[in-house]
């Protein structure tokens, strides 16, 4: 059986740059593969080139990953309930035209309540990270760095270590 590989790309929010998204994701659209990107709701409709864009390319699969980045791991089960099904409900009620089935856990932390909000919001909690064939952020990489990584030149966790040391390189 085929495993299924998740590209993802965390923390979409309403002050991401629509035409950087779109230059990380023309690679993936050039080879027809599924672009995961794990968006935080709140304010996301204000921002309406990313809300067009996310909702109308067919190979960008919207995940949730909270109302905003907060410690979700750390949250009680009813509390969590209840911005899982404000963040679906705000996407609905405002057309958003794909249906979010996982949540991404911010900082890939799990527990016990997260885990039972997911159930009780309808939401499958996002697979094991060993399923990831890359986790990254838009604003580190290049639309290089993802032919790099898409290609088989690299790994995603090769690349990843490339962009941290030429980071620390940088400072």
């Amino acid at each position: 059986m085929d495993q299924k590989l998740i590209y993802r790309d965390d923390d979409i929010n309403y002050l991401t740059c629509a035409d950087e998204l779109k230059r990380i994701h023309e690679p993936f659209a050039r080879r027809g593969v599924v672009h995961t990107v794990a968006v935080e709701m709140f304010g996301l409709w204000e921002n309406k080139s990313l809300w067009r864009f996310l909702n109308s390319d067919p190979l960008i699969e919207v995940g949730l990953h909270g109302w905003q980045h907060n410690m979700h791991s750390t949250m009680d089960r009813s509390t969590l309930f209840e911005e899982f099904d404000m963040s679906l409900e705000y996407w609905g009620r405002r057309g958003g035209r794909k249906e979010i089935t996982t949540y991404y856990p911010t900082w890939n932390r799990v527990s016990p309540e997260l885990v039972m909000a997911c159930e009780d919001a309808g939401l499958k909690l996002s697979p094991d990270r060993s399923e990831y064939a890359w986790q990254f952020h838009y604003w580190e990489v290049t639309a290089e760095d993802v032919e790099d990584v898409l290609s088989g030149k690299m790994t995603g966790k090769e690349k990843q270590k490339q962009i941290k040391r030429n980071e620390t390189a940088i400072a």
